[in-house]
């Protein structure tokens, strides 16, 4: 459950899983959710007895070939009934468990201070109680999906040694969904705090597909000092709200 596992590694909550874990336990408003760990990921592969299957198509090193092979496996298993059993329990512990869900992928290669991996594996929105172990299901797939092995074999990283944690929290329906950068993201200039972001749900932002409005603000003054809306939308965040989300990105 989000909230109470404090002090554990990357390696075991993924990097979106260690973030959300960080920034909960730093006072941020946080979505109630539950993270199913890399062991569960590793407990999964050894009860359907993928790691040979999964080790022959990859060491024939044709991703455009296989990946889709593997994802069959994968989404043609089962979770352990064990495994079951602890997601239920731990979603009714977070008060979700009759809630619409989303289940985001949390790999322990993605969003840490190296790589961010963004778009490369599936995030499932809007699902309902009896879909979760689908969405589980698909999460795992992309793992092995055909952008992000080319992605993982031009960054040099041994797919042998990647592993997918599951974050799942409330599905929560947003007027905005965004991207506040703490730092300039492409001058990498500490004193400016921009913030993007897209009319409802995110993904359209972080997949490009669709222009967002652009906003830059002096960190020290908290002065806007350039904004660029995009024709897209309706309507647009307010100025004093988005001097709220900038405090919030800055943790003030």
């Amino acid at each position: 459950v989000i909230g109470k596992a404090k002090g554990q590694t990357e390696e075991k909550l993924g990097g979106k899983g260690a973030s959300v874990e960080k920034l909960y336990h730093y006072g941020f408003p946080i979505a109630p959710g539950i993270i199913i760990t890399t062991e569960g990921f590793d407990q999964f592969i050894k009860y359907n007895r993928l790691e040979e299957k999964i080790d022959l198509l990859l060491d024939k090193n044709k991703e455009d070939q296989h990946s889709n092979e593997i994802a069959n496996h994968i989404l043609n298993s089962k979770l352990p009934e064990e495994m079951v059993k602890k997601i239920e329990k731990a979603l009714a512990e977070a008060g979700i468990a009759e809630k619409r869900l989303i289940v985001r992928s949390s790999a322990n290669i993605e969003d840490n201070v190296k790589r961010s991996f963004a778009g490369q594996f599936d995030t499932i929105i809007d699902v309902k109680p009896e879909e979760i172990t689908n969405a589980i299901l698909n999460v795992y797939a992309s793992l092995f999906n055909y952008r992000a092995l080319k992605y993982m074999k031009h960054m040099d990283i041994d797919i042998h040694y990647v592993k997918m944690a599951v974050l799942i929290q409330e599905f929560i329906e947003t007027d905005f969904g965004g991207v506040a950068f703490t730092a300039d993201p492409v001058t990498g200039d500490k004193n400016r705090l921009t913030i993007e972001y897209v009319e409802g749900l995110g993904e359209g932002l972080v997949s490009g597909s669709i222009e967002p409005t652009s906003i830059v603000i002096d960190k020290q003054n908290m002065n806007i000092i350039s904004l660029r809306k995009s024709t897209n939308f309706s309507k647009e965040i307010s100025e004093e709200e988005i001097k709220k989300i900038a405090q919030y990105a800055l943790g003030r």
